[in-house]
């Protein structure tokens, strides 16, 4: 139990002014709107430019990834892409490691 008491201390002290999670917030909204652009311009398929698939890793990448894999799901969005169906997931769960991480010992 001690351990989790001086996890949850080093995390409060991580999040304690805001900005980390006005950054999270922000970068799953960006996550979202591009996704659901680039869904908008795939079913129009009007002169609207596809937004790449590597700048959809790079937003999930950097901190996009849970708003991303969420909203793919829910728009039904590069649903049958392995890269992104199976990607997103394993990049969230490195970033939780590399977050839990960092917390523990850089805190």
């Amino acid at each position: 139990m001690a351990v989790v008491e001086i996890f949850l201390r080093k995390l409060n002290w991580v999040i304690s002014d805001g900005t980390f999670l006005v950054y999270l917030a922000a970068i799953n909204i960006v996550a979202a709107f591009l996704c659901a652009a680039d869904k908008a311009s795939a079913r129009t398929k009007t002169k609207y430019r596809r937004i790449g698939e590597r700048t959809l890793f790079i937003v999930s990448l950097i901190g996009g990834s849970p708003v991303m894999y969420l909203s793919m799901r829910m728009i039904h969005h590069k649903t049958h892409h392995k890269r992104f169906m199976i990607g997103l997931p394993v990049m969230m769960v490195i970033q939780l490691i590399v977050f839990i991480g960092y917390v523990w010992f850089f805190t």
